[in-house]
Order: structure tokens, then C-alpha cells, then sequence
């Protein structure tokens, strides 16, 4: 295992983090624990409005600074932070030894001046694929897709290494003028909470949701990006061949209306669950009730909850596009469709609900390589980064 680097101290600078509930602020808080259980003091500067100024979380023990911010109006509790660079005095009072940014906006902006006059390593890890999200503002346009990236390299362009947790993410990114070095460093995920339940354990779930079939599971957020629609169509088709299979749709959003009329006008609201956010018991619940994963987006970079899906042991049938091709091993550990293909996507699902023996050997495979994603594993990665920036800024 990697120690201690001789800075002992990081700041992680994020626009979003606890109690928000995304991607980018669940991955930041796992880096806080990661970097604390191996003796690091960590700073989170953020610009959540509710978050409070030190957190306890069990043995966990860490500081959060909070850069005024104003809301976004366009994601319940999402805000832009203003960068307000007096907020760097109360950082110089216990000055990191190297800080490591996860988002390019306000507070990623603060975190380019703080390093700058620091003179400490700048590590930048980008997790998304932000064109795809641009419809939410009303600026899906093809000439602010190319502005969007370009910030973004610009943005990167400042650190002294650049981390992602897929090489299709780190491509894109090239491609749109990144330099900086790079390494790729998974979303870390814990195997030794999510696991595969025993079958009395399943079906404990099971009855605890009132459901007796099959389960197919979509978990994550109920947004425009995901395609949860084409996952309601496909669960649809998939219903005609496999009558008492039941869909848990885990999650919410903006979206979450919508769908619960679009599972009405396909005449399968009786066999659909919404249950809305879920976490702690009631996601291990889920995940435990189910047998398949059901994802339709063709957005993603290596989202949390199919690590999650994956660790439970359950296989995946997702589409084939940007980082879901590197989680998933196309008929190992789960499915890969052609994107918007919601008959390929039912007849996947339909092969692994009827084929008791190929869904368990999907399960061991899905539940083999969560293992790379575990925090062990994770954090050693981070640490070379870590190392390898702070050489770089010698």
C-alpha cells in the first residue's frame, strides 16, 4: 500500500457534494474517507448550501469550506458558486499541500487561484460528459457542444495531471485540445457493502417489496440524459413474453412524472415500481430484490450505481456507448445493446430472467471485476496520481 505523501493535507474542491445526491458529490465523499482512513486531513471546498462546516461520519472526520453560491434553477439543489477568491484567506489559515479538483465551474475556478498562489500540486479528475447534459439550459446546440469541451481542455489544461475513470472520457477530452497529463482512476465502490445476497436474503427483499416474479431494476437518477423512457419501453416489450416480471425504477428527478404517465399509457403501471431516492437499507433492499440491471442511457461515464449493480451480483444489459463499454463485458458480466434498440434491450433482459444457470455465471463475472472498483484498489491508483502531481510541479 501507498502511504502518505510527504503532503499530508488535500483540499478536494467540488461544485456539488453532500447531502447533494449525484455522481460527482458521492464519488468526492468517498475520496474524503479514502484519503482520511489513510491518514490524510482533508478539506472539501464546495459550494452546497446546506452542507455544514465539519462533518462526523463514523471515523471519518473532516472539514468542508463553503464558497457563497446562488441557485442554478435548473437542478433542485444544484448551485453556481461565485468565485469569490477571499474565500481563499480562510484556506491559508491550514494551506493544503495539494488540491484536487472535480468540476471545472465556480469552485473549480477557485481552486486554479488557490494552487496558483499556493504553489502547491494541482490534480483535476472530470467525470462527465457534459454535452450531454446541455438540454437541461436550453443550449443543445452543435456550436455549444464544441465551446463546452473547449472550456473543458481549457479548464484541465491547468493541472498538473488529469484523472478520469474511463479512457473514452480522457479521448473525448483529448480530442478537444487536453495536454496535461493523464491517468485513469475508477469511481470506487465498497464490495464489502454491496454483495450478493443469499437466496433467503433475496427472498426476504422480495417480500418485503410485495413483489413474487422476476425483477429488472434501473437505478440512478430519472433525467432526460438517462433514456429511463426507453427503459420503460423495453421493460414493455418484455412483458408480452414474460408476464409476472416486475420493473423497480429506483431513483428520482425530473423526469419521475413524466414516466409514471408514460408507464400508464403502456398499460404497465401494475407492474412497475417507483420508488423514488433510495439509500442505505432500502437501496440494499433493491438491489438484493433484483435479478437484472436495466440501464437505456447513452450518457454515461462510469456511474456509481451500476458499480453498485455490479458489486450485488447482478448482471447488466445496458447500451454500448461512451464509458457503459468498459464496465460491462458484453456477454460475460452482462449486455450490450445498439443504443435505442428497446427490442434488443428486452430480448437481453428476457434471456437472463429465463436462464437461471447464465444469470448466475453473469453474476460471479459482474461481481469479479467490482472488485477493481473497490476503495483498496481505487485509492491506491489515486496515490500514484498523487505522486506522479506533485514530481510534475517540481
Amino acid at each position: 500500500m501507498i502511504g502518505p505523501i510527504t503532503a499530508m493535507r488535500v483540499a478536494l474542491f467540488t461544485d456539488t457534494f453532500y447531502p447533494q445526491i449525484n455522481g460527482v458529490a458521492r464519488t468526492v465523499e468517498r475520496t474524503a474517507f479514502m484519503l482520511i482512513e489513510r491518514g490524510y486531513d482533508v478539506t472539501v471546498v464546495t459550494a452546497s448550501a446546506d452542507a455544514k462546516e465539519t462533518y462526523q461520519h463514523g471515523e471519518y472526520h473532516y472539514n468542508v469550506l463553503i464558497i457563497p453560491s446562488l441557485p442554478t434553477g435548473v437542478y433542485k439543489g444544484e448551485r453556481i458558486a461565485l468565485p469569490f477568491f477571499a474565500t481563499l484567506s480562510a484556506l491559508k489559515q491550514n494551506p493544503p499541500d495539494l488540491i484536487h479538483t472535480h468540476t471545472p465551474f465556480g469552485v473549480g475556478l477557485v481552486a486554479l487561484r488557490a494552487a496558483k498562489e499556493l504553489q502547491v500540486p494541482l490534480v483535476g479528475t472530470h467525470h462527465t460528459f457534459f454535452d450531454h447534459y446541455l438540454d437541461h439550459i436550453k443550449l443543445n446546440f452543435g456550436f455549444m457542444q464544441r465551446i463546452t469541451w473547449r472550456y473543458t481542455a481549457w479548464y484541465y489544461n491547468h493541472c498538473d495531471i488529469v484523472l478520469s475513470p474511463t479512457q473514452s472520457l480522457l479521448d473525448t477530452m483529448q480530442s478537444a485540445g487536453l495536454r496535461s497529463s493523464t491517468m485513469l482512476v475508477a469511481n470506487p465502490t465498497d464490495t464489502r457493502y454491496f454483495t450478493a445476497p443469499s437466496a433467503a436474503q433475496k427472498e426476504a427483499a422480495k417480500k418485503s417489496l410485495h413483489i413474487s416474479g422476476p425483477v429488472v431494476l434501473y437505478l440512478g437518477r430519472l433525467s432526460y440524459e438517462k433514456s429511463v423512457d426507453q427503459a420503460l419501453h423495453a421493460f414493455a416489450k418484455l412483458l408480452k413474453a414474460q408476464s409476472d416480471a416486475f420493473l423497480v425504477v429506483a431513483g428520482d428527478g425530473p423526469e419521475r412524472e413524466r414516466l409514471e404517465e408514460l408507464a400508464h399509457a403502456l398499460a404497465i403501471e401494475d407492474s412497475v415500481m417507483f420508488t423514488g431516492f433510495v439509500s442505505g437499507e432500502k437501496l440494499i433492499e433493491a438491489l438484493q430484490a433484483s435479478d437484472v440491471c436495466l440501464s437505456a442511457s447513452k450518457s454515461e461515464n462510469m456511474p456509481l450505481a451500476i458499480l453498485e449493480a455490479l458489486a450485488s451480483g447482478l448482471p447488466v444489459v445496458a447500451v454500448r456507448s461512451l464509458g457503459m463499454s468498459e464496465l460491462v463485458k458484453d456477454g460475460v458480466s452482462g449486455y450490450l445493446v445498439d443504443p435505442d434498440d428497446t427490442s434488443a434491450l428486452a430480448a437481453r433482459v428476457g434471456t437472463l430472467l429465463s436462464d437461471e444457470k447464465l444469470r448466475t455465471q453473469f453474476s460471479e463475472e459482474a461481481m469479479r471485476r467490482a472488485k477493481r472498483y473497490d476503495p483498496s484498489v481505487v485509492a491506491e491508483e489515486l496515490l500514484r496520481a498523487y505522486e506522479a502531481a506533485k514530481k510534475s510541479s517540481e
